[in-house]
């Protein structure tokens, strides 16, 4: 039995998207490359709707973030980085580790940073040069929901903008050229539907001209553009997944359409949520901050999160995520992103509640499951049959 993957990232893979990986091996050096190169690179810029440098790293979404760093905090530079989980207490960590000295505030389990927080924090930090934010951070599931308005604040102060919007990108909307966002990273494992080890990073103008004689190579900026005129990249990629991502990003952006793949996350989003509260899974984020892509949840009160999430593993293949950190055992993450069907999500709750009732738990599964069918009937998901 194949695993179903319910986890904030890597997410199910289409057969087609798979199937591209097995293309004959060509060499980076060349036109079939620098094609293939052009199509991906054209493509993530219509997902992001940005005019700026797009650059293709062979590396996690985690390099993605060290590059934007090694790029651009330099010993004392002062970056704003507000905590609110496990990802963006780990930037915070990494602009340490280069020597940057990090203005923050950590918000209360279950919530994030609006823009007025963001504003008293430049107020009181006015010699702050760069705001380093999470979008939508998987490890509680909170989403920053005027994220445009967060950067427009730090922009109109002076400060560099960069959105780490790995999770998020490909499940909600991003605007990076009317955000103002000066560097966006993004990763292909989580909701574009293809295997993890790429990430892409957008990058400014203004930061182009800063970041000149940094301390990295692998992720020199500098060093990315001059190979990008090229439509090249400076060291050896991983072929076969430029190949998965340009088959993935045809299928949501020109047989889908992007504004539909969007909705389609929002719907089984509000579906999931419906269904699990009405098995009494209590919501664990605060309704301004729940996540569309992550849904986590505190658990059922009579079956403890780490029992579940085993239990659909063995007993089903249904691959769900705990908590992280502090929140270790405390919650469970649902993950929605990328390809799921419903189909998917109507085999998630039914093996839900059969657990349930194993350990003697009776909930209104009829209910739930109507839930989805009512959605799902308002909104096919063309890859459904």
């Amino acid at each position: 039995m194949d695993p179903l993957l319910f986890t904030p990232g890597p997410t199910n893979v289409p057969y087609r998207v798979l199937k591209a990986m097995a293309k004959p091996m060509i060499t980076h050096r060349g036109a079939t490359f620098r094609s293939l190169y052009s199509s991906v690179e054209d493509k993530i810029k219509q997902l992001l709707d940005t005019e700026n440098e797009v650059f293709l790293l062979t590396a996690s979404g985690t390099g993605g973030v060290e590059a934007a760093i090694a790029n651009l905090v330099k010993k004392g530079t002062k970056v704003i980085v507000p905590i609110f989980g496990t990802f963006s207490e780990r930037i915070a960590n990494a602009v340490k580790t280069y020597g940057g000295e990090v203005i923050t505030r950590k918000y209360k389990e279950g919530t994030g940073p609006v823009k007025e927080d963001i504003a008293a924090l430049i107020d009181e930090h006015l010699n702050a040069e760069i705001l380093f934010i999470v979008y939508n951070d998987t490890s509680p599931g909170v989403m920053l929901k005027d994220i445009d308005q967060i950067c427009k604040i730090a922009k109109d102060n002076g400060l560099i903008t960069i959105v780490d919007g790995i999770s998020i990108v490909g499940g909600a909307p991003v605007h990076v050229d009317a955000w103002n966002i000066d560097v966006f990273i993004g990763a292909t494992q989580k909701c574009l539907g293809t295997p993890p080890g790429l990430s892409f990073i957008s990058v400014s103008r203004e930061v182009l001209e800063k970041s000149k004689n940094i301390n990295t190579i692998y992720f020199s900026f500098e060093l990315f553009k001059k190979f990008a005129e090229k439509r090249e990249t400076p060291f050896t990629p991983a072929i076969p997944l430029f190949y998965a991502l340009d088959e993935a990003l045809k299928i949501i952006l020109s047989e889908i359409g992007y504004k539909r793949w969007l909705e389609l996350h929002e719907r089984r989003a509000e579906a999931l949520y419906k269904s699990l509260e009405v098995m009494n899974f209590i919501p664990f984020v605060h309704e301004n901050f729940r996540s569309v892509v992550v849904i986590s949840t505190s658990g059922h009160p009579s079956l403890e999160c780490p029992a579940l999430k085993s239990e659909l593993e063995k007993k089903y293949a249904i691959n769900i995520s705990g908590g992280l950190g502090e929140l270790k055992n405390k919650i469970i993450r649902v993950g929605n992103m990328g390809f799921l069907t419903w189909r998917d999500i109507l085999t998630l709750i039914a093996a839900i509640a059969e657990i349930l009732l194993e350990h003697g738990i009776e909930e209104d599964v009829s209910k739930a499951l109507g839930i989805i069918g009512n959605y799902a009937a308002k909104t096919p998901i063309p890859w459904d049959g």
